[in-house]
C-alpha cells in the first residue's frame, strides 16, 4: 500500500511517494521475498512499514533494512473474535497513515520513474 503519493488508485494527487506498507500473516515471508524490495524502497528514499503478527526476528529486520514494525496478531487459524481484532486494528492503522492501493510492479515503476525525473 502506497502512502503520500500518487498511485493507480489516486491518480489525482501528484504529491510523490514517501511511504508504503507490507502486510502478511507471517513475518517470515518479508525474509523470503520482500528483503531485496524493502531495500530498493529505502534506497529511494521510502518510508517502509511492516505489518504482520509479532516475531522476536522481525527487530533484527527492522535495524538491518530501517523499516517500521508494526505488530497485529494475524491467527493463521480461523477464529471470529481474533481475526475482527486483527482487521480493526489493521484499518485503524491503515487509515491513520493514510496509505492508499497500489501493487508492488506500480509502485516500483512509479518510483523508478520519479528517480529518473529528479
Amino acid at each position: 500500500m502506497l502512502g503520500e503519493g500518487y498511485c493507480m488508485s489516486c491518480e489525482k494527487s501528484r504529491i510523490k511517494v514517501k511511504k508504503i506498507c507490507f502486510v502478511a500473516s507471517i513475518a517470515g515471508t518479508f525474509w523470503a521475498f520482500y528483503s531485496g524490495l524493502i531495500k530498493r524502497l529505502k534506497e529511494l528514499s521510502v518510508d517502509v512499514t511492516i505489518v504482520t503478527s509479532d516475531d522476536p526476528r522481525l527487530r533484527e529486520f527492522e535495524k538491518k533494512l530501517g523499516c517500521r514494525i508494526f505488530p497485529v496478531e494475524i491467527a493463521r487459524k480461523m477464529s471470529p473474535f481474533r481475526d475482527l481484532l486483527a482487521i480493526l486494528r489493521l484499518a485503524r492503522h491503515l487509515r491513520r497513515e493514510k496509505y492508499c492501493k497500489s501493487t508492488n510492479r506500480k509502485i516500483l515503476t512509479e518510483l523508478e520513474q520519479q528517480n529518473v525525473e529528479e
